[in-house]
């Protein structure tokens, strides 16, 4: 669908629990428009939902429509709004998303849900570039095999760039994130050449191979620290 949408000349997003607004943003300006445009817009379904995501950054030309099947304005014109509700910088939301590092794509799901657990990470796919079958019923593990199948096709090392939530165990297992939701606050982080002569990562069949480069004097028994290549890793 992502093609679809990214093809087409015009989309229209369909905000069912946003207020009439016929002819209210007609005569506005940019500056007008942040008291004037109702407080359902940014606070919409759509823009908590997984499969949305797709819709909002793939096509050209996006019109948002209120209940009531009235145009409320467009991505470019509500661009500041949008933002506001997705907390993707109004940048990101009109540019090159091949360009975007896998870290900062994965933290703009991170605050979206999914009715299947699945679809956390299928909704991603066209985003990250990936092609895998769709099994409902494995889980979370499917979002284990989106990130094996971006570690097959990029070196973009932002995809280890992800935090675990204090006291919840079972995010501290792996190099690997169970969940989008770890990659929240990752959205700073940008894509980085890989430094001259270092050797590609890979998946085997008895895990990750990575060659590191390890600071010696933060290295200790109980804590292991590794230099990724990127950058504008948000920690806060």
């Amino acid at each position: 669908m992502y093609r679809s949408y990214k093809s087409a000349e015009v989309c229209w997003a369909y905000l069912a629990d946003a207020s009439n607004t016929s002819n209210t943003l007609d005569t506005l300006e940019d500056e007008d428009e942040v008291s004037a445009l109702p407080a359902e817009f940014c606070a919409s379904e759509w823009f908590t939902r997984g499969w949305t995501l797709q819709e909002l950054l793939a096509p050209h030309d996006l019109e948002f429509l209120d209940r009531s099947w009235n145009t409320i304005g467009s991505k470019k014109k509500l661009r500041h709004h949008v933002s506001q509700a997705t907390q993707i910088p109004v940048r990101d939301l009109f540019s090159n998303i091949t360009q975007q590092s896998i870290a900062k794509r994965m933290s703009w799901l991170s605050r979206r849900q999914t009715t299947r657990v699945e679809d956390m990470a299928y909704c991603l796919l066209s985003l990250c570039g990936v092609n895998m079958p769709l099994l409902y019923g494995e889980g979370k593990r499917a979002f284990m095999r989106l990130q094996h199948g971006i570690i097959k096709m990029s070196d973009d090392e932002s995809i280890f760039a992800w935090l675990s939530r204090h006291g919840d165990d079972k995010w501290k297992k792996g190099i690997l994130a169970v969940s989008p939701k770890a990659f929240e606050k990752s959205g700073q982080i940008e894509a980085h050449t890989p430094m001259r002569g270092k050797r590609p990562f890979s998946m085997t069949n008895k895990g990750l191979q990575y060659h590191i480069s390890r600071p010696r004097k933060l290295w200790t028994r109980e804590r292991k620290m590794a230099i990724l290549t990127t950058k504008g890793f948000d920690h806060h």
